[in-house]
């Protein structure tokens, strides 16, 4: 589908992004991913987010915590203190992003957990295509 170009500014950052058609359940679904995961350091968090970003494997990722885990590992339950990321990213990255992913994190058994987004606003898909594209030669 051909879209029009459009500058639009979303926030603080601005830039020219191309145009996405009318948003509606046919042209917004599936368009977009979420994925979280969790690491028990900071620096860890902080380490798996810029390089996706950087790699162009997603277009952001937030960091929150720390969180507090509870689960069961090694036949006993554990409370941890971690950190979650949140993996935004497009569908075309979600094999690399994973992989990258698996091969960085810290723990023996990472979460990986990926949704599709039902819906979302056009100028922040439009940014998010523009920004997750690796730049021209």
């Amino acid at each position: 589908m051909k879209g029009f170009s459009s500058t639009v500014s979303i926030g603080e950052v601005k830039g020219h992004f191309p145009a996405l058609p009318a948003s509606g359940p046919q042209t917004t679904l599936g368009l977009m991913f979420i994925a979280w995961t969790t690491v028990a350091r900071r620096a860890d968090a902080e380490s798996l987010a810029e390089g996706a970003v950087e790699l162009r494997l997603a277009a952001c990722v937030q960091i929150e915590g720390p969180v507090l885990s509870c689960y069961r590992w090694a036949g006993k339950i554990e409370r941890t203190e971690e950190f979650r990321l949140c993996f935004k990213f497009l569908p075309e990255q979600a094999e690399a992003l994973a992989t990258w992913v698996q091969e960085r994190h810290p723990y023996e058994t990472p979460e990986w957990i990926v949704l599709r987004a039902a819906d979302m606003g056009e100028k922040y898909l439009s940014w998010m295509k523009a920004t997750s594209s690796n730049p021209p030669l």
